[in-house]
């Protein structure tokens, strides 16, 4: 597939989003891309890619970031969930985490987002581990009011 083609394909979506009342700025970003693929009409979508990828340089590494041990992670969020409603099992499984030296602070930021759920990053170890409590505290306590619930109705 050519440059032109795509060209096309692209007028075609803008003349379509336009019909369709979409947003004005969408369909602007749309023409000013179509714009900009003019001097490149002749070259394949393949050869389009290599030039971007050149001039843009190889990706650039984000400082110093340690690897995550995706092994102590998987593991600890497999412990955690399996402690489901059994306070005592957790309160073994959240001790061993507060303690356990290969549990560094990328690992413990991927655990807490596993378990809680979230997409918060954490800068401090405590804040991933009290939200990590807080997360077990409120199921265990939406168990309990369903349990509490149940023979009522």
């Amino acid at each position: 597939m050519q440059v032109s083609e795509l060209r096309k394909l692209l007028l075609s979506f803008a003349k379509t989003l336009k019909e369709a009342q979409a947003n004005k700025t969408t369909v602007s970003e749309i023409e000013k891309l179509i714009e900009g693929l003019g001097p490149v009409d002749e070259l394949s979508i393949t050869q389009l890619v290599k030039l971007l990828e050149k001039r843009d340089g190889p990706a650039k590494k984000a400082g110093t970031a340690k690897q995550i041990d995706e092994d102590v992670v998987s593991r600890y969020v497999d412990m955690l969930a399996k402690s489901h409603n059994d306070p005592s099992r957790f309160d073994l499984v959240f001790d061993e985490l507060q303690t356990d030296k290969q549990v560094r602070l990328p690992e413990i930021d991927a655990i807490a987002r596993q378990f809680v759920g979230g997409t918060r990053a954490y800068k401090k170890r405590a804040d991933a581990l009290k939200d990590i409590r807080l997360r077990f505290d409120a199921g265990l306590a939406a168990q309990r009011r369903r349990e509490a619930s149940s023979g009522i109705f």
